[in-house]
């Protein structure tokens, strides 16, 4: 009844490679770190007579520490008062290693998701000030470019050198507020996450990109193929909706193939959750490493086509903050598929 040992079954003996055990000695078998947690609960359970569950590290004879989860229940005569104690020591040495090894890397993940916020609010402030610190110096340079072509002869004729000269610099300024606005964009779209509470029809968007296309695809005797009559409206925005439309058909049609006619399908239809969206060319394609960094910020993989490389960043950012996807399979030479998983 007061706890201390006089029983040990044959295990424990060949655990702890002793024939007998004091309490004393006992105690020399807990881990030192373990046995000032330990005694003061064994200590209250002879008190208050409540059963002892506990966790400790304890030495076999190979001087090794292993857990175990050590239970001590009472045992009452007929009147309830105590007349001994039985425990076990059950070994939750694998349990126990695996767990830490859980927690090791949770902690792992979540140092590695807090310096990723970090590093994300820092890029997210970066693209900000820049976008706007950018904007007085590049108006200041449109402004002097505007004062001198006033200065210009009148007479000057349009395909003198310092015009071309001028039409440059001013192009140059031109694209480089573009980039502004871009990055204003990108800015915006760090900060926007969750659904859209409107709910907006696919065909109308689509119609309304393909009309603004429309002097570029005649311009290339494109034949552009839609179907998405039968879709049901999206819960994202319109201006969301209408930038991943226009950024997908436009680089269909940017980066075809100069030596056939291009051929850009759109379809959507329900697939499971999601509505998918594919935009298929037979355009100019790409290799797998372009693939890997099409979706990066300020990747350019065709130089011969004005663009800033911020369309598919942009358009992958508008897809995953709705809880979206977007895929691609390409091959060089070949086309394109580019598929956009957006959910209903």
């Amino acid at each position: 009844p007061d706890g201390r040992p006089d029983y040990f079954n044959r295990r424990w003996f060949d655990y702890a490679g002793a024939e007998y055990v004091s309490a004393t000695q006992l105690a020399s078998h807990m881990h030192p770190d373990d046995f000032e947690a330990t005694m003061p609960q064994w200590r209250r359970s002879l008190g208050t007579g409540q059963a002892l569950d506990v966790e400790l590290r304890i030495r076999s004879a190979s001087g090794d520490y292993r857990w175990m989860l050590v239970r001590a229940l009472p045992s009452r005569n007929e009147q309830g008062a105590i007349v001994q104690w039985i425990g076990t020591y059950t070994d939750i040495h694998e349990q126990k290693e695996a767990l830490e090894r859980i927690d090791l890397a949770q902690n792992l993940l979540l140092s590695n998701f807090e310096e990723l916020t970090r590093v994300n609010i820092d890029l997210d402030n970066f693209i900000y000030t820049a976008s706007h610190d950018l904007r007085a110096p590049i108006t200041n340079i449109e402004g002097l470019v505007q004062a001198l072509a006033s200065e210009l002869p009148a007479e000057e004729e349009p395909q003198s050198q310092v015009a071309l000269i001028m039409r440059l610099m001013q192009d140059s300024v031109e694209r480089f507020k573009r980039t502004i606005d871009q990055l204003t964009d990108v800015s915006k779209l760090q900060r926007e996450h969750g659904a859209a509470t409107e709910r907006v029809a696919l065909a109308a968007v689509v119609e309304d990109v393909r009309l603004d296309l429309e002097p570029f695809m005649q311009s290339l005797g494109a034949e552009v193929m839609l179907d998405v009559a039968d879709c049901p409206p999206l819960p994202l925005s319109e201006k969301n909706l209408r930038s991943v439309v226009y950024n997908l058909l436009s680089n269909a049609l940017k980066y075809h193939a100069p030596e056939r006619r291009p051929q850009v399908h759109l379809r959507a239809r329900c697939a499971g959750q999601h509505l998918l969206l594919t935009v298929q060319d037979n355009g100019l394609g790409l290799d797998r490493a372009g693939q890997q960094k099409l979706f990066g910020m300020f990747q350019r993989l065709h130089d011969h086509v004005e663009g800033s490389g911020i369309g598919l960043y942009m358009v992958k950012r508008i897809i995953e903050n709705a809880g979206g996807r977007i895929e691609v399979k390409s091959q060089l030479g070949v086309g394109s598929t580019f598929s956009v998983y957006l959910p209903q």
